[in-house]
Parts: C-alpha cells; sequence; structure tokens
C-alpha cells in the first residue's frame, strides 16, 4: 500500500508540473505582445560592452558591474519603446515569472515525489533520473502537442470560413 500510495503521489506531482507549464504556454501565447517592434527596439540599441575578464578575480565585482550594465541597457531599449509596448512587455515579462516560480514549485515537488516512489520501490539510484527525464520529456511533449493541435484547428477553422466566404460571394 505504501509503494502505491508513493506512486500516486509522483503522478499527482507531475500532473501538478506538466498543468504549470501548460497554463503557462497558453497564457502567454494569448498575451498580445508586438515582438517585431520589441526586436526592433533591442537591436537598435548597442548591446552593452563585456565588462574585463580581470574582474572575474573579484566574483562580487564582476556580478554587480555586469548588472548595472545591464540595467542601463535593459533601460535605454525601455525608453525607445511606447508606453503601450512597454506595459505589453511588462504584462507578459510578469506572467512569464509567475509561471516560472509556480512550474518550478510543480518540478520541484515531482523531483521530490520521485525520489520517494523510487525509494519506496527500493529501485538503484540511477532509476530516479531515467524516472524524472522521461516524466519531464512526457510533460514538455503534452504542451508542445497541444499548442500544436491548438493552433492547427484554428487554422483549419480559418481555412473553412475563407473557402466558404469565396464559395458565397462567387
Amino acid at each position: 500500500m505504501p509503494y502505491a500510495i508513493a506512486i500516486c503521489a509522483c503522478f499527482g506531482a507531475w500532473l501538478l508540473a506538466a498543468g504549470s507549464v501548460y497554463q503557462a504556454a497558453i497564457e502567454l501565447d494569448r498575451v498580445q505582445v508586438d515582438r517585431a517592434r520589441l526586436a526592433q527596439a533591442k537591436d537598435a540599441q548597442p548591446p552593452p560592452p563585456p565588462a574585463s575578464r580581470w574582474w572575474w578575480f573579484l566574483p562580487p565585482v564582476a556580478v554587480l558591474i555586469h548588472a548595472q550594465r545591464s540595467r542601463r541597457y535593459r533601460s535605454s531599449v525601455l525608453s525607445a519603446l511606447t508606453r503601450s509596448e512597454a506595459e505589453q512587455w511588462f504584462e507578459f515579462s510578469d506572467k512569464a515569472i509567475g509561471w516560472i516560480v509556480v512550474g518550478s514549485g510543480g518540478l520541484l515537488l515531482a523531483a521530490k515525489e520521485t525520489w520517494s516512489m523510487t525509494a519506496e520501490a527500493e529501485l538503484p539510484s540511477w532509476s530516479l533520473w531515467i524516472v524524472f527525464a522521461a516524466m519531464l520529456a512526457l510533460c514538455t511533449s503534452f504542451t508542445v502537442y497541444r499548442l500544436h493541435r491548438s493552433h492547427g484547428l484554428v487554422r483549419s477553422v480559418d481555412e473553412r470560413r475563407s473557402t466558404r466566404s469565396s464559395y458565397s460571394s462567387g
């Protein structure tokens, strides 16, 4: 019985991880962002020069220099955007960060439950990594498949409508 509970907990945790990745993909796909305009604004700004490699002998200083240059670059890119474009970007990035946190929590829970399941079954330790990799691939494949399927169905509906409208107008 404890093994059955460990299996249920493992699959439940992976459903949580897969569900959060899928929901994140759906929501981020629906956010209206002018990606071409964002890329244009980014490309119009010169990238920050890299810090000297010598700074890595003092890693905290190197990190601070890199962060300061990144902040300046991000600020210059944002100043090239309109208010509406900046709002689109922040809506997208805020949702993305939120879903990264939720998905990471689900993934950590899935890792713990996968470990518990393999320990309860007294499987060799390497089996944890095989099960983890297989479940991660399954979760990712599910999301890719569902989004690809949804986009394909929407395209086929659009094609049928355009075909019907060309028949009715002719």
